[in-house]
């Protein structure tokens, strides 16, 4: 196993990685469907970290480095799962790793506040669609069954609902920042 970094004890890596937990977790909940998955990346996650803790280093944001490695594990997850269409693509995962990468680094974390924001703008059907696979954490093809759609419909629709999410939140943090 390898040793802790010298530049950050043991003691301090488990205080950030707890830290940063709950948004580690919505970071790969918004790529992951499966709650299961997502507690497995969430763990492989920390293991990287500690691997890697050794080449970390202490001048660089410790949770742009901890989403960076988070960024690498998701892409590996969807590479394996790329016959399942109700992943996102490279593409999709590299753009919002970025978007949260920068507002790490600006230290703009009243995201989830313009998450929220923005759900409330979102019109009741999608508003459904996302409640049915988060609040009650059915799959793509189940969400499919109730609304009498293809799995490649609803997947389509779930990226178009976070793509206009995306842009709603990263607008509503400029309009933050310039305020």
């Amino acid at each position: 196993m390898p040793q802790p970094s010298k530049n950050l004890p043991e003691r301090e890596f488990a205080k950030l990685l707890v830290q940063h937990q709950p948004r580690l977790m919505l970071f790969i909940r918004s790529f992951v469907f499966k709650r299961s998955d997502v507690d497995d990346l969430v763990q492989e996650v920390a293991a990287k970290a500690w691997e890697q803790l050794p080449s970390y280093d202490t001048a660089r944001p410790f949770d742009s480095w901890l989403f960076a490695i988070a960024k690498y594990e998701v892409l590996s997850y969807i590479r394996d799962r790329k016959r399942d269409r109700l992943v996102f693509g490279e593409a999709v995962v590299e753009k919002l790793a970025g978007t949260l990468d920068e507002m790490s680094q600006a230290q703009q974390l009243p995201q989830l506040e313009a998450l929220e924001l923005c759900l409330s703008r979102v019109p009741s059907d999608d508003r459904e669609l996302l409640r049915q696979r988060f609040e009650l954490n059915k799959s793509g093809q189940a969400i499919a069954r109730t609304l009498h759609g293809s799995g490649a419909t609803v997947s389509r629709r779930l990226q178009r609902v976070y793509g206009q999410l995306l842009l709603c939140v990263r607008g509503q943090l400029r309009d933050e920042a310039r305020a």
